[in-house]
């Protein structure tokens, strides 16, 4: 009997998960699909103390670049648009360790999930979860923890040309937030760019 119960209760999420799905697939179908690409200056900071082997750091602000393949759909009858990012990060970030100078460069795969919100033709805000490696490539391994870095970012996009949009990003990472991971990936970051729209 038991079993039985459990057989229908499969059945019956599977039936709710194709009903959910049939109903968003209009929307989807009938959805203005755009294709877009960003540039950012990307300016890095902490606002907690950083430690390394039980020194304190002084951090200079690290600064880089991104770049981004934003694809996304605007609902019709809505004003918004879930919108999917992948690209690469570039950042340098340097400061003063024990009287020591120190200098660190670190590549980033970068992606992002969320939605934007067309207040009017001009303005749009949007919220993102990102995804990125946590560990350089070279340290990369599945066993190892840490793998990943989880981020909220907020931004918003003021068009300025039929194509052309200025964007302005602020990112918090909540995890992972140790130290050493800190150091080359600053814990807030703010991001000041141009996205062009292809489609």
């Amino acid at each position: 009997m038991d079993l039985f119960n459990a057989q229908n209760k499969r059945k019956t999420r599977l039936t709710l998960l194709i009903i959910c799905l049939a109903t968003a697939l209009p929307s989807f179908v009938n959805a203005q699909y755009h294709l877009a690409v960003e540039a950012q200056y990307v300016l890095g900071f902490n606002s907690k103390e950083i430690n390394l082997h039980h020194q304190s750091a002084s951090e200079n602000l690290g600064h880089g670049y991104q770049f981004m393949i934003t694809n996304s759909y605007h609902l019709p009858q809505s004003k918004f648009e879930p919108t999917f990012k992948i690209g690469t990060k570039y950042l340098y970030t340097s400061g003063q360790m024990d009287d020591l100078s120190y200098t660190t460069e670190t590549y980033k795969f970068a992606m992002g999930l969320g939605t934007r919100y067309h207040i009017d033709s001009t303005f749009t805000v949007g919220a993102i979860f990102g995804l990125e490696n946590n560990l350089d490539f070279d340290y990369f391994r599945t066993q190892t923890s840490d793998l990943f870095r989880y981020t909220a970012q907020g931004e918003i996009q003021y068009k300025i040309r039929p194509k052309w949009n200025a964007m302005l990003i602020y990112e918090y990472a909540f995890y992972p937030t140790s130290g050493h991971y800190l150091f080359t990936n600053p814990q807030h970051q703010i991001k000041v760019g141009f996205t062009y729209q292809i489609l």
